[in-house]
């Protein structure tokens, strides 16, 4: 195959396929592709890599920066990200008031939809935070197919190291927390959405509640559980040195005598000839300092020197995707330290017990935080569950409809927090089991917590509060374990078609998989009063007993014991079966994370409704603002579209698998709704988007979805987002059905094919049902392969069936041949 940057292509077909699962190997989905229809043509495939600049996109609204000055000033402007995205404020990127003059691309600015303006609001706030305007470099898999009648390039929208989930452990954990806590804040955000365009009404309070309820787990609770650990940190080597005081002391000292000497190497350029008697000198000098009374004092002085490093670079990097938790982290932290030493102070830190009496009385104080914080966001939820019933009715008497963003926003949060507390029980467990042997029976006399008699061993104690409070949330994990089970249920069958170890009927496998998800809907708005319900109990009895110990009021003794009888039931709850549950999760996540990529790489069929989690998480996260994960896929779209513009191709058609859909769908409205916002100047280097959409109108695009999310994930979740999925469309027999127009898209064909048990997505167009939720909207006869077909109001054809009983990963194999077919008939159609 020749350069395609070096010959025209007239006479051969563009294909560019984009792949779906983001940990997806570079060319796999292009020679997927390229052999289905060198397959369905009885052609050859032949690969090669194709050198690709990708330049920066600029919006097509810029706005200047919010640059405060001083630390205060930029602490009002974290505060005031943490609390809500810049798209729902008036002068977008944060501007104060009296600036908004000067921006033109408030989110209520008129022609553009709202996901289009929002797609220029994420270049805007990528492009405060370029560092480097250049062009960046990429390879692009191409494969070119030859057989009869056919002559193909098969181009690999690759984007997969642009996402998330790279290789090592690490960033795969810090993924993950990241998707746990950015759950929460999505649900809040859709809701704040559909609040500005609902002009308030009867989701402002609710708005208010819920972000109250999102900022308070988030900012504060998190970063107290945070404390929980630096306090198992801070005590451990207190607790070693004690123990082994003669190899702590050989050990730091060769630390400091081979640390010092490669430093001055590393940093200095020394010779080691000269840095080895230097570090020798250091050496010496830690293993007197270490023989002296002093030695404990100055090893954890050295520690914590080290692990405050260690948390403020960790809160930097959390800091870079979850405003205003640096200033908070250090304030939560430092109040840690202050009651380490007012708690120690009494016996001293030159041994042991101080450092025990200290660390074990902020942990009470942590604690103490914990008990009253937990029934105030305990109570926030109760509220916002009671406040959404309340939106809800209003909006049915005043003829708007919210139920989708109200379930979104309930399943936000309650998934978010459930996730933490599971988490958090799993945190108090370890810490009570790592600290546990280590502090024997050291005498303490707990200040806050007492307990009969007033001193315990320390072990002892810890263990008591782990427990105990882990018991408080047990309540709570039950009725989410219960709802998780029952997804996993809803679930099943399809997964278990993933992994070819069914093979189900296809309309027994949709009606399951389409039952489920419609009972998902009700099950959450039931359970939520159930959750409030029980987070109204905890917050009760935390609160109960928080008072009862401050003696501020006596109850009577025989509530008191009461009290105390149903504690120690819920207690015995969590011991007996919650806590190995608990622990057993813990025990699979570790062992699934010490595999690492192989263990992803094998359970790929089971971790892909975690993959559609994490692939809407980064559509739309808006931090870093420097790698802004949807930028820079549509820059590399954007250069991929503009090359194959230059090269002459007289047909093009792209081929788009599950998320690889909502890219695509994104970038193509942009691209034709971009002069709505704004026509500025196209900066030297980069791509004439207004050519790249008259070329696309004038090719007569052609689209393939397989597995689409649009509808039954996107348009059911995000509403406000995508209310063009459901334009009326004319459906061939004559009728009237919903569905995306493609000529909104410069598409001049849109053929979209699904199995019945896709959980990820299946259908974008269908008859219009008063009974259910839009999105759910399907007559069950489709699942058995029924082929729907019609034109938009310009007249452009749009196509819809389902393959058969298939659930989401397999669409590109050889033996799906109702995909190769279609595939086939666009590229030579």
């Amino acid at each position: 195959m020749a350069d395609p940057l070096e010959r025209p292509q007239a006479g051969r077909v563009a294909v560019i396929a984009v792949h779906g699962i983001a940990d997806q190997q570079r060319s796999d989905t292009g020679e997927a592709v390229a052999l289905q229809l060198a397959a369905a043509s009885g052609g050859r495939s032949v690969a090669q890599e194709l050198p690709l600049a990708v330049p920066p996109l600029d919006p097509a609204v810029p706005y200047r920066r919010w640059r405060p000055e001083g630390w205060g000033g930029r602490g009002r402007k974290s505060l005031r990200q943490s609390w809500r995205s810049d798209f729902l404020d008036d002068a977008i990127g944060g501007l104060p008031s009296g600036a908004a003059q000067a921006n033109s691309a408030a989110p209520h600015a008129a022609g553009a939809d709202t996901g289009v303006r929002f797609t220029d609001y994420l270049l805007a706030k990528a492009q405060g935070a370029r560092r480097h305007h250049a062009a960046q470099p990429t390879t692009v898999s191409v494969h070119a197919v030859d057989g009869p009648g056919l002559r193909a390039d098969v181009f690999e929208m690759y984007w997969a190291d642009l996402s998330r989930l790279p290789g090592s452990v690490a960033s795969i954990v810090a993924e993950l927390f990241t998707l746990l806590f950015h759950l929460s804040r999505l649900g809040v955000d859709a809701l704040s959405l559909a609040e500005r365009l609902a002009g308030r009404g009867e989701l402002s309070a609710l708005g208010r509640v819920q972000r109250a309820a999102d900022w308070l787990y988030s900012r504060v609770l998190a970063l107290l559980a945070l404390q929980l650990v630096m306090c198992t940190l801070i005590l451990a080597p207190a607790l070693l040195f004690a123990a082994h005081a003669n190899g702590t002391r050989v050990t730091a000292t060769a630390i400091a005598a081979v640390g010092v000497a490669a430093a001055l190497v590393w940093l200095k350029h020394w010779r080691w000839r000269a840095a080895l008697p230097l570090g020798a000198l250091i050496g010496a000098g830690v293993w007197t300092l270490l023989g002296t009374g002093s030695a404990l004092f100055a090893v954890m002085l050295a520690w914590l020197a080290g692990l405050s490093l260690l948390y403020h670079r960790f809160l930097a990097f959390c800091e870079q995707r979850f405003r205003a938790v640096l200033g908070i982290g250090w304030m939560l932290y430092a109040v840690t330290l202050s009651c380490i030493a007012l708690f120690g102070r009494s016996t001293g830190f030159a041994g042991s017990a101080g450092w025990i009496n200290g660390t074990l009385g902020a942990l009470e104080a942590l604690l103490l935080a914990h008990a009253v914080l937990w029934p105030l966001l305990a109570l926030l939820v109760a509220a916002s569950v009671l406040l959404s019933e309340w939106a809800l009715w209003r909006g049915d008497r005043a003829g708007r409809d919210h139920r989708q963003t109200l379930v979104t926003a309930r399943l936000g949060l309650f998934s978010s927090v459930g996730a933490f507390l599971v988490l958090l029980m799993i945190g108090f467990m370890l810490s009570a089991w790592a600290l546990r042997s280590m502090l024997g029976c050291a005498l303490y006399e707990p200040w806050w917590f007492t307990g009969s008699p007033a001193a315990m061993c320390a072990s002892d104690f810890l263990d008591w509060r782990a427990q105990r409070n882990a018991s408080s949330f047990a309540l709570v994990a039950l009725f989410l374990l219960a709802l998780l089970g029952f997804v996993a249920l809803v679930f099943l069958p399809s997964i278990l078609r993933e992994m070819r170890l069914a093979l189900p009927a296809a309309a027994g496998l949709g009606r399951w998989l389409s039952t489920g998800y419609r009972a998902i809907e009700r099950l959450v708005r039931l359970w939520g009063l159930a959750v409030a319900l029980g987070a109204a109990i905890v917050a009760l009895l935390l609160l109960t007993s928080q008072i009862a110990r401050s003696g501020v009021i006596s109850y009577p003794a025989a509530f008191d014991a009461h009290l105390q009888g149903i504690t120690d039931t819920v207690e015995q709850l969590s011991k007996n079966w919650l806590s190995s549950i608990v622990i057993g999760i813990a025990g699979g996540a570790a062992g699934l994370m010490a595999l690492g990529k192989v263990a992803i790489k094998q359970l790929q069929a089971i971790r892909a409704p975690l993959d559609a989690a994490l692939d809407v998480d980064n559509h739309f996260r808006e931090f870093p603002r420097d790698a802004i994960c949807r930028v820079r896929i549509v820059e590399r779209y954007v250069a991929l579209l503009d090359h194959v513009r230059r090269q002459g191709y007289t047909r093009v058609v792209i081929v788009a698998h599950s998320q690889g859909t909502v890219i695509t769908a994104e970038l193509l409205r942009y691209l034709q709704q971009r002069e709505r916002l704004g026509r500025p100047a196209t900066a030297a280097g980069q791509v004439d988007l207004q050519a790249l959409r008259e070329w696309i109108d004038g090719v007569g695009l052609r689209l393939l979805t397989v597995g689409s999310p649009l509808r039954q994930l996107y348009a059911l979740r995000f509403p406000a987002l995508y209310p063009w999925m459901h334009s009326r469309v004319q459906h061939a027999a004559g009728t009237d059905w919903t569905g995306p127009q493609p000529h909104e898209l410069g598409l001049h064909h849109w053929s979209n094919l699904w199995g019945s048990g896709d959980y990820v997505g299946r259908w974008l167009w269908a008859a219009s049902d008063d009974t259910r939720p839009a999105p759910l909207q399907v007559d069950a006869a489709r699942y058995d392969g029924a082929v729907q077909q019609g034109r938009d109001s310009q007249g452009r054809a749009w196509k819809d069936g389902c393959i058969g009983a298939d659930a989401h990963t397999h669409y590109f194999e050889l033996e799906q041949r109702l995909v190769a077919e279609e595939l086939l008939s666009l590229v030579g159609g």
